[in-house]
């Protein structure tokens, strides 16, 4: 009888603490939403913050409180305070007349391991950022650069076109021949040739590609609380992340050591208006030409954008 009650008292006691902590919580997060000038928001928990109502389509619940609290909404997931503008006038004023205010995208940990820190997506709005777009622009998306790729986007639409007439009494996989278009034309405007062939190798690529896109598109718990970062190493997200960093790695590194190495045995001729990997190579033999100097990393940054 003395156990149980005991037990009683503690459970009670637990009880009555968590309560406290709760309310305590509870008052705190009403208070940070009086005091600092927020926009409306729905209400929240401790520690999670919003998360629970954003379900399984987010951009589906965004639109629903939207309509419940407007254009401009404050949530917070988890610790991460958060902005929602769910209107076209709204973007616009974020997007284009606020545009440097809210240039900066936030230090995901997911891109940090696999873009390597430092390309063009997620690159923190500065010095380095405006270089590299001015690279990106100038050397591999000007209308002179573009339009220096229409005879190889011309060669491969053939090669297709010839390779569905070979096969006209049996079935294709239109799918994975418009993918493989899709990679000889980038791989071959910016790498200097197709790196999707041989045995296996178009479904290695697009694996590669698939993968990093699932987890582009993921959502870390420990980005957004970062106390539960251990929960990323059980439910294997980490593990997947450092895999296809390892299979990007190999495969850029590859890549350069093939053009240095062309280089090499050219004798130093090196040509400036070659493909995209030559340019970025080119461009640190170059004596005052650009305000920032690409290291190995930020060149294989800057081929996988």
């Amino acid at each position: 009888m003395l156990l149980n009650f005991q037990q009683t008292n503690i459970c009670s006691n637990m009880l009555f603490l968590s309560s406290i902590i709760f309310i305590l919580s509870f008052c705190f997060f009403r208070h940070f939403k009086a005091t600092s000038n927020l926009p409306p928001s729905p209400l929240g928990l401790p520690i999670i913050g919003n998360l629970h109502q954003l379900g399984s389509l987010p951009h589906c619940s965004f639109d629903a409180l939207s309509k419940k609290y407007g254009p401009v909404m404050f949530l917070k997931l988890g610790c991460v305070p958060t902005i929602i503008i769910s209107s076209a006038q709204m973007a616009c004023e974020v997007m284009k007349i606020q545009d440097l205010v809210f240039a900066t995208r936030p230090r995901l940990s997911v891109p940090r391991k696999l873009m390597y820190d430092c390309d063009m997506i997620f690159a923190p709005y500065g010095e380095y950022w405006r270089q590299v777009r001015k690279i990106c622009v100038v050397h591999l998306l000007s209308i002179k650069m573009v339009q220096s790729f229409q005879s190889v986007g011309e060669e491969e639409v053939s090669l297709l076109i010839s390779k569905i007439r070979a096969s006209h009494r049996n079935s294709v996989n239109l799918s994975e021949l418009f993918f493989a278009l899709a990679c000889d034309i980038i791989c071959r405007a910016t790498l200097g040739k197709k790196y999707c062939k041989g045995v296996g190798g178009i479904n290695k690529v697009r694996n590669m590609i698939g993968e990093l896109e699932k987890l582009l598109g993921s959502f870390p718990i420990g980005d957004l609380i970062p106390s539960l970062a251990w929960l990323d190493h059980l439910s294997g997200l980490s593990a997947r992340v450092k895999r296809n960093s390892k299979e990007w790695d190999d495969f850029l590194e590859a890549i350069l050591n093939e053009h240095l190495q062309a280089k090499r045995d050219a004798s130093n001729n090196h040509k400036e208006d070659g493909n995209f990997v030559d340019v970025l190579l080119s461009l640190n033999e170059q004596n005052g030409s650009e305000s920032i100097c690409l290291s190995r990393d930020n060149i294989k940054a800057l081929i996988m954008v």
